[in-house]
This record gives structure tokens, sequence and C-alpha cells, in this order.
């Protein structure tokens, strides 16, 4: 199951891509970019291309990424962009309280404009005591792919409506459970969470033990794979590689292995994060390296609704340390 914040974040910019770029209310001031916004257009101008790709995370997630006009790495997406001409941007507005997309314009080759938006990491994050120099680019379009994206959202639209007999459809009726329901309820809530506990910590062994394989007991077409590295520093996972289904959970899993070291032991518990993931952590045979995996499960049986491992190295965290002293975070 999606987890409660990737789904506000989703019904969020569902809400402000359906926007267009000026149709915010002209008598506010208009904000200037996010910190990380302002960071990533600096380097971008400079020519720094590694420095403006360490900025961002992820590239879609919001399961629409089919309408965007293209799908990059974050490199290529850089590359791209500093071939482009920076023409209009909308960071929102002084008066908002949360952080809105930032949105932007970009002339570039053969006369094509792409409209880009990307979400602050921050964008979730109740309390803001440091801004995160990350962001997420939630969409990549052109004229043609938002036409696709909206022609699809009108499309599932008339379906709905043609289901209800051409009305709108109403509003859900809350639904009342008697107290065997209920109890009927907490069973079954009780029992998934037994059997997410107990799969978690197969995956485990089975990796301790060289088993991958076994991932595909849990993994089904839809279990979504991510490879990423963590800056501890900021709280942000920085994706580098993503698939879907056992055997693309499967092949990252290896990949990480291969890069880190090989398992010698093993620690699984449940993030004490709310709604937050099942962690295994693994020891490896290079102890100066780190690998986990996070994963949600779900269902009757838990199977893997996600499953993203998290590599840390030392070259890494001594550069995520830098960016944090350089941001003021920490001291050294």
């Amino acid at each position: 199951m999606a987890s409660r914040s990737a789904i506000i974040l989703s019904a969020f910019c569902a809400m402000l891509f359906a926007l267009p770029l000026h149709a915010q209310d002209a008598k506010a001031d208009k904000a200037p970019p996010h910190p990380a916004m302002a960071g990533f257009l600096a380097e971008l101008s400079a020519g720094d291309l590694d420095g403006a790709a360490a900025n961002i995370s992820r590239i879609g997630d919001f399961g629409d990424e089919k309408f965007f006009a293209f799908e990059p790495t974050r490199e290529e997406l850089v590359a791209f962009l500093a071939g482009c001409e920076l023409v209009a941007g909308d960071y929102g507005l002084t008066n908002q309280t949360a952080t809105p997309l930032q949105k932007t314009e970009w002339d570039c080759a053969e006369g094509q404009r792409y409209f880009i938006s990307m979400l602050p990491e921050d964008a979730l994050v109740i309390r803001v005591d440091r801004a995160r120099p990350y962001l997420w680019v939630a969409s990549i379009e052109t004229a043609e792919s938002r036409a696709a994206r909206e022609a699809a959202r009108l499309a599932e639209q008339v379906s709905r409506r043609a289901a209800f007999g051409g009305m709108v459809p109403p509003p859900p009726i809350p639904v009342v459970f008697s107290d065997e329901e209920q109890r009927a309820l907490r069973e079954r809530d009780e029992r998934e969470r037994i059997e997410a506990h107990s799969n978690r910590d197969a995956v485990g062994q089975a990796v301790l033990s060289g088993q991958l394989d076994a991932i595909r007991t849990f993994a089904t077409e839809e279990t979504r794979a991510r490879y990423a590295i963590r800056d501890p520093f900021f709280d942000v996972s920085i994706e580098q590689a993503r698939g879907k289904g056992a055997d693309s959970a499967v092949a990252l899993l290896k990949q990480a292995i291969e890069e880190l070291g090989t398992p010698e032991s093993v620690e699984c518990h449940l993030s004490e994060q709310k709604f937050g993931p099942h962690v295994c952590r693994w020891g490896l045979s290079n102890s100066q390296n780190g690998l986990l995996a996070e994963m949600y499960f779900r269902g009757p049986g838990g199977s893997l609704n996600s499953f993203t491992v998290l590599r840390e190295t030392p070259v890494e965290t001594a550069e995520f340390r830098q960016r944090a002293m350089e941001a003021g975070v920490i001291d050294g």
C-alpha cells in the first residue's frame, strides 16, 4: 500500500499540474526560488553539471511517468537543460506556507518548449529547520505530452461519469461497521502485520545466505524496486536506478552486493517512523560499507509493494558531510 504522504503528495501535485504557469493570484507577491531550486539553477548556469545533478533526488514517482516527454537519468536531464534557455519560472507566492512546485519553462533545440516542475524534498515536512538541497522532478512536459495527459484525465472522468449514468459520481458514503466487523478487521490487520514481520525476516535471511532469488516469493509484477544512496544529514534518498517486478528487485540487490561486499550478518526491524517501512541492514565483508533495504508489504500473505535498496560508502558519506558543513547543518 502506498504511504499516506505519497497519496497526499500525488493529490497535491495533480491539482498544481493542472494550473497554467501564471494562473496564480496576480495580486500576491511572487516568491523567489526555493533554496534547492536556486542552487540547482546557479550550478546549471555556471556549467557545474555534476553539482546540478547532485541536487536531484529522483525523477518521477507520481504514477504518470508515461506522460513525460522523455524519461532521463538525472545526469541526462541536466545535460539536456544545459543546452536550453530558462524563459519563465513560477516558484509560488510569498504568503503560502506550503512549499509549492517549482514550475519552469525552457526553450530548447529546434524551438521546442519544455515545462518542467520540481518539488523540493521539504514539501511534506511539517517543520523545516533547514532547507534540504534536493529537488524531486515531478513532471517533464511539452505541449504535446501535456495535452496527452489532460486527454487521459478527461477520458477517465468521462468513464467514471458513464458508470453513474452521466452524472457526477456521488461522494463516498461513510461505512459503518458493526462490532463484529470491526473485530474481524482488527484480526485481519494483526494477521497481515505478523505476515509482514515474518516475510521481512525471511528476506533478510535469504540475502544473508546468498539466496537472492528467494525475494521472488514475495515480489509481484507491480513491486516497485529502487536503488538509492541515503544522505544521512538531510535524511533524503538519492535514487540511482529503478525498476518494477521481481527481476528488477533481484538485479538491483545483486548490483549493490557486487559494489559493496558480501553480507555476513543481518538485523531487521520495523521503522519507528509513523507508516514507516520494514528495514533490514546487513553487515558486509567490507565493513566500511553499509547495505540496507526498506520494504513495504501489503495484503494477505504480505507481498512486496516496494523494495528500496540503500547503499552507504565512506566516499559518499564524506561528500554528504561536506555539503552539510557548507550548509551550516553540522560543525564537522
